[in-house]
């Protein structure tokens, strides 16, 4: 089967109605049409997962607009006093409800993110972190998720925002039964991606041994030294990154030539006029 190299806009809009729909049925068979590797390529998936985070802004703006409409509606009503029955108070929930879950809600983006994560690509790692935040990931993506982790370089350091490595150091430092396989893959990628903020999150998780897991504790002391070693030349990497931001240099390509002084500018416009 020949992979997909584009999908039109209206073909975007058509699956992601699919991916978004109520019926179950709809939607299962929409995923698995997705999943299928050989048919949806990587930029595909992303131009995919692009559209539909234009698409869910535009659907929380319409949401919020209808939700504040539908209040100014019912205050107007008591106003008038013509809401008065017992069951306004849970037709007003109800609506509110059905407002916020049709404009705010999106299982298209999940849809997405476990198609992409099955060609066990590390660009999808961002996406991930986004879209899960500080829980990171559903269980049935946690090992892929994992191996992605387990995947990561040191070239690999512009992948992760500010925000990205935010939600992993608060995942690494909370308490309970969450994943401690995901906590120890995640130090596991920070010997190779560690910035200054995971030098100050695993050494307060070093604080902690009486309270955590000894096989997270043990990863932790592993991974200090490479964190004290490498968090220079990472920190390096991301600051030569925002300084060679599209936009500066941007902005860069596109300055006019100007003079410093008016009789400097006279001289350059002679010049390009003597040029044939």
């Amino acid at each position: 089967m020949e992979p997909l190299n584009t999908l039109t806009i209206d073909e975007k809009q058509s699956l992601l109605r699919l991916l978004n729909s109520w019926r179950e049925k709809v939607r299962q068979a929409a995923e698995q049409e997705i999943q299928d590797t050989q048919k949806y390529s990587l930029p595909v998936l992303f131009d995919l997962l692009e559209e539909e985070q234009k698409q869910s802004k535009l659907r929380v703006k319409r949401g919020k607009f209808l939700y504040v409409a539908w209040v100014v509606i019912w205050i107007l009503l008591a106003f008038c006093g013509i809401h008065g029955a017992a069951y306004a108070p849970a037709i007003n929930t109800a609506v509110m409800y059905l407002i916020l879950l049709r404009y705010t809600g999106s299982s298209a983006r999940e849809s997405i993110i476990k198609a992409l994560v099955k060609h066990q690509d590390k660009q999808v790692l961002p996406y991930m972190i986004d879209y899960y935040g500080q829980n990171l990931v559903s269980l049935d993506l946690e090992i892929p998720f994992m191996r992605i982790l387990s995947s990561l370089r040191t070239q690999d350091t512009p992948l992760l925002q500010p925000k990205h490595r935010e939600a992993l150091n608060k995942y690494l430092l909370k308490k309970g039964t969450y994943s401690f396989p995901l906590k120890i893959a995640i130090l596991k990628a920070y010997q190779q991606i560690g910035d200054a903020s995971a030098l100050i999150t695993v050494e307060k998780l070093l604080e902690r041994r009486l309270t955590e897991q000894e096989d997270v504790y043990r990863a932790a002391e592993e991974c200090l030294p490479y964190l004290q070693q490498n968090v220079g030349r990472v920190t390096e990497i991301q600051t030569l990154l925002r300084a060679s931001s599209p936009a500066e240099k941007q902005e860069e390509l596109l300055r006019p030539l100007q003079a410093e002084k008016p009789e400097e500018e006279s001289l350059l416009l002679r010049a390009s006029e003597k040029t044939p």
